[in-house]
């Protein structure tokens, strides 16, 4: 009797197959991505490229406005809509610098791991460092492909970074523990500056959109938020733990 399989299938059960008779502690790019893609990941007020087709669609679906200009860029007001898909900001679109439309999430999403551009120790043995482009998928037609997520080089988000994944081994094996915008191992020293006043918008705008949650999680108004944006500000550009 012959048994016909799709390729895609085959290729995913032969890969199974490689990888159980190998070393269950082994790590590589195959055990990166299935890691990274084995359940939804919770992301805190991190920043997404979005596609000129996905503006449009996202415009016309109500999950925000239609694209105005501000004399610098264009911005898409985010509509109730589109927070219920967990987007957390405005759809800015034609700033230089920039080669997509970008706005911000927080949430958990399903991933996928695209490139794996390097891969590191951590600390110790049971810890791994990769820096990869990574994707989210978000549940709506308007977004058929997953939307990048944008790494940071000195406080500044660009699309044409990779984000780092740290990777933590117990006793079932690697799984995905972090992922920050910034390389945690690899910080560059100064002082808290900002290329231009928009940078310092946007990095505001991700302040507050993460303040607002430290507000609901305290149940009280933050009488000292000017301290915490600082906090957040200085902690965002040096890879350091953001507050909460």
């Amino acid at each position: 009797m012959k048994i016909a399989a799709a390729p895609a299938l085959l290729a995913a059960i032969l890969w199974t197959l490689s990888a159980g008779c190998g070393d269950p502690n082994a790590f590589d790019e195959g055990v990166a991505k299935v890691a990274a893609e084995a359940e939804a990941f919770q992301l805190d007020s991190e920043q997404v490229s979005v596609r000129d087709n996905q503006l449009a669609c996202g415009a016309n679906e109500d999950l925000w406005d239609q694209p105005a200009t501000n004399g610098e860029h264009f911005t898409s007001h985010l509509e109730q809509k589109g927070r219920s898909l967990n987007f957390t900001d405005d759809v800015t679109s034609g700033e230089l610098g920039f080669s997509a439309p970008y706005t911000q999430v927080r949430g958990k999403f399903p991933l996928q791991l695209d490139r794996v551009v390097s891969t590191r120790d951590g600390e110790d043995k049971d810890t791994k460092i990769v820096q990869a482009k990574v994707g989210i998928k978000v549940a709506h037609h308007c977004f058929d492909t997953p939307l990048a997520l944008m790494g940071v080089r000195k406080g500044k988000y660009a699309d044409d970074l990779p984000v780092t994944l740290q990777y933590e081994r117990d006793g079932n094996g690697w799984h995905l523990q972090e992922i920050t915008t910034r390389d945690p191992l690899r910080v560059e020293p100064g002082a808290t500056s900002f290329g231009s006043a928009s940078d310092l918008a946007s990095a505001l705008r991700r302040a507050e959109a993460a303040h607002g949650e430290h507000e609901k999680r305290i149940g009280q108004r933050d009488a000292n938020w000017p301290d915490w944006y600082a906090a957040y500000l200085v902690a965002e550009q040096s890879g350091k733990e953001l507050p909460q």
